[in-house]
């Protein structure tokens, strides 16, 4: 009787193993399944947009019009005497000095007067080359011109004689005369009122 007992156990134990080999070769899962996110209808996307970074490319800058040309000259400081200038009706000129002689050994070339305006601020020149040739003068070097000159104004002015750039006063006033040799001669009106004025002048050559 132990003796089938012992049997049966015996038994037992190897179908308990025998079950336990069988499982532990079975084979594996494999995963290859399906995931719920695979198969699940795709939602609409809740994330913010990306704001995009601002261009560091400054845009191109637009040439400047061209304005149009207008046809209105600021009259410069220093002006020639060529031109001549008619008086006003009226215009109260002091009399006129006497002209100066012209130097020893000098020809005369040329003779006139030349009448000028003189606005505020502004200076007036005069040279001897420029006067002559407006008296149809044949033109001569200035360093062998000589002149002399006497001038009258409404106002008063500064009267100066130059060479390049060099200035030296004379005096201010409504008249006035001058040996000037081949120097420039000029007048400026350092009053608010335009002034008219008149110059004569003898003009020779050494």
């Amino acid at each position: 009787m132990l003796s089938r007992v012992a049997a049966f156990v015996a038994a037992c134990a190897v179908a308990s193993s025998c079950a336990e080999a069988t499982r532990d070769f079975s084979p594996a899962p494999t995963l290859t399944a399906t995931t719920p996110a695979a198969t699940a209808t795709a939602r609409p996307v809740t994330t913010a947009p990306s704001t995009p970074a601002p261009s560091t490319t400054a845009p191109p800058t637009p040439a400047p019009a061209t304005p149009a040309r207008t046809s209105s000259p600021t009259p410069a400081p220093t002006v020639a005497s060529t031109p001549q200038t008619t008086l006003p009706p009226g215009a109260s000129l002091p009399a006129m000095p006497a002209q100066p002689s012209l130097p020893a050994g000098s020809t005369q070339i040329a003779s006139g007067t030349a009448t000028f305006a003189i606005a505020p601020g502004e200076t007036r020149k005069f040279e001897p080359a420029d006067l002559a040739a407006s008296r149809g003068a044949s033109p001569a070097p200035t360093a062998s011109l000589a002149w002399t000159i006497a001038w009258r104004a409404t106002e008063s002015l500064t009267a100066s004689w130059y060479r390049q750039d060099s200035v030296t006063q004379l005096g201010r006033g409504r008249w006035g005369t001058a040996e000037l040799g081949g120097a420039g001669f000029q007048l400026r009106n350092d009053s608010g009122a335009t002034v008219y004025g008149e110059l004569a002048y003898l003009i020779g050559s050494r």
